[in-house]
């Protein structure tokens, strides 16, 4: 993406821009919350924010990589790259709001410690249903602190080489999501589809990753 693009990306074509990314992302939860198996709505409805955010996230991820391949320009941020970031973030988190009502009654503490009436170690959960909890609660802690610097306002704010440095944390959001997917993908025994679906973003994100982080060391 070029600075012109960004430059034209202006009102109204941002709002029509938004207005695209938020129907393919209602379009992509209703149709994860179709194929998720159960009845039940609340986790439903929950595979279905998860994997649309995951899908939206893998997309910002492979902007870089893509502009590398055809040797386009790199901008320090561009805004279809940050708008589909903001909506990832969005649905990111209505997700964690949401799996949070899944089990024991929407009690959300039980996701991340014993019950009192069990003995551990410690009290705070170390078990995979733990870990898969930790790492998605601070993932969401993430993707709030990417949010809130998500304007040009901010990166002015804050300066070129912090604003980068914060934004840099997004790949270690997207890392701890990988944890708490495939833990989840484990725990719940999800059906085929729904794994293949994960590991072929999985792998394309990565791929595509590796390949941009390559080419970007061959042009320093």
């Amino acid at each position: 993406m070029s600075n012109t693009y960004n430059a034209r990306l202006k009102k109204p074509s941002r709002l029509i821009w938004h207005s695209a990314i938020f129907f393919t992302s209602v379009a992509l939860i209703t149709f994860f919350f179709i194929i998720a198996p159960g009845e039940k709505t609340i986790f439903k409805l929950s595979i279905g924010t998860a994997y649309a955010s995951m899908i939206l996230l893998s997309i910002t991820l492979l902007i870089g990589p893509w502009n590398i391949y055809a040797k386009n320009k790199n901008p320090l941020s561009s805004y279809p790259r940050r708008d589909i970031g903001i909506w990832a973030g969005i649905i990111g988190i209505i997700h964690i709001v949401i799996g949070l009502q899944v089990h024991f009654g929407g009690v959300f503490l039980r996701y991340f410690i014993y019950p009192p009436n069990e003995q551990h170690i410690l009290p705070i959960r170390y078990d995979l249903f733990g870990l898969a909890n930790h790492t998605g609660l601070i993932s969401g802690l993430i993707m709030i602190v990417l949010l809130a610097i998500s304007s040009d306002f901010s990166l002015r704010k804050l300066g070129v080489k912090k604003w980068k440095k914060t934004q840099r944390f997004s790949y270690l959001g997207a890392g701890l999501i990988i944890i708490h997917g495939v833990i989840y993908q484990l725990l719940e025994k999800r059906n085929m589809t729904l794994v293949l679906i994960f590991l072929t973003v999985f792998l394309i994100t990565c791929f595509a990753q590796l390949y941009g982080y390559i080419n970007h060391r061959k042009r320093i």
